[in-house]
């Protein structure tokens, strides 16, 4: 038990320094930057989100480096909402994963590899994504229409669980606008356009959401309601990743962040999990269960009176030009 204190303590305690390291990396431009990047020094002195991040933004470790009170508490609220959330794809591969008796080198870079997906932990990244090509809130419309015409997908809204709305999403919304105030003209004209992006990415996901809220294509009809009952429809209203997206622009984070992000603020519910796993005493083997839906009855027919399969894509060989990434 005294080893897995340690081994979680270290995962949790690591991870900030591990994902500011490697934001710090993924900036640099060229080979020779990279080699001069300064990383900063974990301080000891400093609370686990205002350390974190220091060491993404700090200049070096010699230059004080302040973070905005509100900007620690927007962070910490949004790592507290995503710390832990019932047996999702992420968490559940470590318990599977842990079931096995895989040591904990193996089963946290399973849930990592599992959050990865744009459908888990890479939602918030396609959901800012989304939004930077909408735009500007004039833009709503035009892209509205082409979600019904074109079936061009809306990323952040809906949840397996949650059919009422995501309760995390309206949390996040407040702290969103705690960092982001609306300013006046005579202090928007003195906007960097970094930070007037900022403030269109908020304007416009406010819109975005008011749009659908009140657009019937958007609306589902409950199960066992008629059309004119009070509630009969379930609205399709902003999940987690939706406002998570907005949250980590405003701090200056940038898309391709978002998923090692969203793993640091797992790391201490995993860790949980994994213990948890541990604590129940006796293991058992992970197996999920399995229904066969197929034919009852199949006749067997011999190869040579099956017809013709479909002609197949030649393999590409992987030291080919056309098999080569573009970088």
């Amino acid at each position: 038990e005294e080893g897995r204190d340690n081994i979680t303590t270290n995962l949790v305690a690591k991870t900030p320094a591990i994902v500011a390291a490697a934001i710090r990396a993924s900036r640099q431009k060229t080979p020779e930057d990279l080699k001069n990047l300064t990383f900063i020094d974990p301080d000891p002195s400093k609370g686990y989100v205002e350390n974190f991040l220091r060491m993404c933004f700090a200049k070096d470790n010699e230059t004080e480096y302040t973070s905005d009170p509100v900007a620690i508490e927007s962070l910490n609220c949004l790592f507290i909402c995503h710390g832990d959330h019932e047996q999702n794809a992420s968490t559940n591969t470590i318990r599977l994963v842990a079931s096995t008796d895989a040591p904990w080198c193996a089963t946290f870079p399973a849930g990592i590899g599992s959050l990865w997906g744009r459908l888990h932990g890479g939602a918030a990244q396609a959901s800012a994504e989304m939004l930077e090509r909408i735009g500007t809130p004039e833009n709503v419309e035009a892209f509205i229409e082409d979600v019904k015409t074109n079936g061009a997908k809306v990323m952040g809204f809906g949840h397996r669980i949650y059919k009422n709305g995501d309760p995390r999403a309206d949390i996040i919304e407040e702290k969103c606008k705690m960092l982001l105030t609306l300013p006046g003209e005579e202090v928007w004209d003195n906007l960097s356009e970094d930070d007037k992006k900022k403030y269109h990415l908020l304007q416009t996901a406010d819109k975005l959401e008011n749009a659908i809220s009140n657009d019937e294509y958007f609306r589902k009809l409950r199960p066992g309601k008629s059309p004119e009952d009070e509630d009969a429809y379930q609205l399709l209203r902003p999940n987690v990743d939706f406002r998570s997206g907005i949250l980590y622009h405003m701090m200056g984070f940038h898309p391709q962040e978002y998923t090692a992000l969203f793993a640091l603020a797992r790391m201490a519910g995993w860790a949980a999990q994994w213990n948890e796993d541990f604590d129940k005493g006796k293991r058992d083997l992970g197996r999920p269960r399995q229904r066969y839906v197929g034919k009852e009855c199949r006749d067997f027919v011999a190869r040579k009176d099956r017809p013709p399969s479909k002609p197949q894509k030649p393999v590409v060989a992987p030291d080919s030009a056309e098999a080569a990434p573009k970088i």
